[in-house]
């Protein structure tokens, strides 16, 4: 169906339109949600990885992971500035409104927060290590951020970005995050060992 292989993915409120990276081709597609048509292509740097969308839905960005860059595209114009960040930037995962996308550094141990109305990092995450997805609680007050280099997941306090004491040992080279069941549990998807972890949250 598709040229090349596919990589991240997101959708507007309403999903009606979906976009996702076209990783071997440097780009990232619209689609039309119901019929999975392609709409539009939109040319981002080099070795796209993670996708995430504005608040106001006019903006998307891309992580290019061999640029060391992010792409932010206008949809309508089609016109893109770079954010230069160095490093591997990957996944990206977002709060409930799309103002913040929390965007994971792989090779620079961090987590780039940016606001999606100015598209400036307005705050970073530091000693982490080797850092995959960076999500937040579903009541929004922690962010969780996996470490594939410690196996671990590392706790934040969503307002201050403060480091929490709570750390949580998982799998071998764990990558994915998901609250469930109101923030009572962590499931955590172990790329090393395939396997899932469960985790029974005290707070």
């Amino acid at each position: 169906m598709f040229e090349n292989n596919l990589g991240g993915i997101t959708s507007t409120k309403d999903g009606k339109y979906i976009y996702v990276i076209e990783t071997g081709n440097n780009k990232a597609l619209k689609l039309d949600a119901s019929s999975l048509k392609v709409l539009d292509g939109y040319k981002t740097g080099n070795g796209p990885d993670g996708i995430g969308i504005s608040k106001d839905e006019s903006k998307i960005y891309t992580t290019n992971t061999k640029d060391g860059t992010i792409s932010v595209i206008n949809i309508k114009s089609k016109k893109s500035r770079l954010l230069e960040v160095c490093g591997k930037p990957e996944l990206v995962h977002y709060n409930h409104d799309n103002s913040l996308l929390f965007i994971s550094n792989f090779k620079l141990n961090k987590i780039h927060i940016i606001d999606t109305k100015t598209d400036k990092i307005v705050h970073e995450i530091t000693d982490l290590i080797s850092p995959e997805e960076a999500v937040l609680s579903k009541s929004e007050k922690l962010l969780y951020v996996v470490n594939l280099g410690a196996k671990k997941v590392f706790v934040y306090d969503a307002s201050t970005y403060k480091k929490l004491h709570e750390e949580y040992s998982v799998g071998n080279k764990p990558i994915g995050v998901i609250p469930a069941f109101n923030d009572s549990k962590l499931f955590v998807s172990n790329y090393g060992d395939t396997s899932v972890s469960a985790i029974h949250l005290d707070y």
